[in-house]
């Protein structure tokens, strides 16, 4: 039995995504990745972990009753209070979303609630998605995820020799850290920061921080270049491109990718945080990025990309193995990340999840 909880919260805008499959050789649901269940090592701090313990406690949640309703209300209880930033909840048995629900406020100046279709920012969770429509591209035959980044990247600075995309998707690629390189060269976290400004940075390096493929380093850098590489390729913008490959095919109606700041964005919440006094401050949206973060999206849409890992509808079965299959280093390790997703454990099943501890935090189980 599947159950999945999905959590995405305005507070800092942090976005989490539990999934539990325990193994089941009668589950009539074909998946093509391994028997997974999954949480998140930092569960315990989230009201999550409360909702997972209630099926190992009271048997298979595959229906949300009455009783249950309000054990999974008290897990935010604290949230909900007035003037408070909030969540949107769901919870996914049998593959089909029985529980939806939002807690706090979307926004705080007009006192507008969260609801199950609230927009929110789920910033790196938007790499699995970009690392999607990277391999979709190259099912097409339109790229190999072999191919040297120098082949697809105008002016590519001689510093990215032997860079392949697929070095870019598993951070291997040696590419130093966009936020790095652009506090160093003077710029602010609230300055208006778009892709162009960080590809001119990347052009600009002599060096990378290792040669590619010796190490694991993460790096917004390397998504941006790989969302450049899908634009130069397919002729579109990131985000028109996987609007017509991935959102629209899928029934993501309120999912894109946000490479206009300025954009208006029907049902949006907005993200806060506590300031030193022990108020709630703005955590004021600038930045224009898209690949690495960037990807606006609702409870209700996740579920049904969430489906996808299942049914294969974008992709089919070849592309959905992908992205479930860790990078390799030059030595032949492997290392704990695959395609937008970190790899890791949790009593003895596989757990897929990405996070990040940027101002707009994400994180997100498999």
């Amino acid at each position: 039995m599947l159950m999945i909880v999905l959590i995405i919260i305005s507070y800092w805008q942090r976005l989490l995504i539990n999934l539990q499959k325990p193994y089941s050789p009668e589950e009539p649901r074909k998946s093509f990745c391994p028997p997974r269940g999954i949480t998140a090592s930092n569960l315990t701090r989230h009201p999550a972990d409360s909702i997972l313990q209630m099926r190992t406690r009271k048997g298979k949640l595959d229906t949300v009753n009455t009783g249950r309703e309000e054990e999974i209300d008290a897990q935010f209880e604290q949230i909900s209070q007035a003037g408070s930033p909030g969540c949107a909840l769901g919870v996914i048995s049998g593959g089909e979303l029985i529980y939806k629900r939002g807690y706090g406020l979307a926004n705080l100046e007009y006192d507008i609630p969260i609801t199950p279709s609230t927009v929110f920012d789920v910033a790196s969770m938007s790499k699995q998605f970009t690392a999607m429509a990277a391999l979709l591209l190259a099912e097409k035959g339109q790229i190999s995820l072999a191919d040297e980044i120098s082949r697809h990247v105008p002016d590519c600075p001689d510093s990215a020799a032997g860079i392949t995309v697929r070095l870019l998707i598993h951070h291997t690629s040696g590419l130093r850290s966009d936020l790095v390189l652009l506090l160093m060269a003077g710029w602010r976290l609230e300055d208006v920061i778009t892709n162009d400004d960080v590809i001119r940075l990347f052009k600009r390096q002599k060096n990378l921080n290792f040669s590619p493929g010796e190490h694991f380093s993460y790096s917004g850098t390397g998504y941006l270049v790989l969302a450049s590489i899908i634009e130069h390729v397919s002729g579109q913008s990131l985000n028109m491109f996987c609007g017509e490959q991935i959102f629209k095919p899928l029934g993501m109606e309120n999912t894109h990718f946000h490479d206009d700041y300025l954009k208006i964005v029907k049902n949006r919440a907005y993200a806060y945080y506590l300031s030193k006094e022990g108020s709630y401050s703005k955590a004021v949206l600038t930045c224009g990025l898209v690949g690495g973060t960037g990807l606006f999206t609702t409870i209700e849409d996740l579920f049904r990309w969430d489906e996808n890992f299942y049914s294969g509808v974008v992709g089919g079965p070849s592309v959905i193995r992908q992205m479930h299959q860790p990078g390799l280093l030059n030595s032949g390790e492997k290392v704990d990340y695959a395609c937008g997703l970190i790899i890791d454990e949790f009593e003895d099943r596989e757990v897929f999840s990405h996070g990040d501890d940027c101002l707009h935090i994400a994180h997100g189980s498999r």
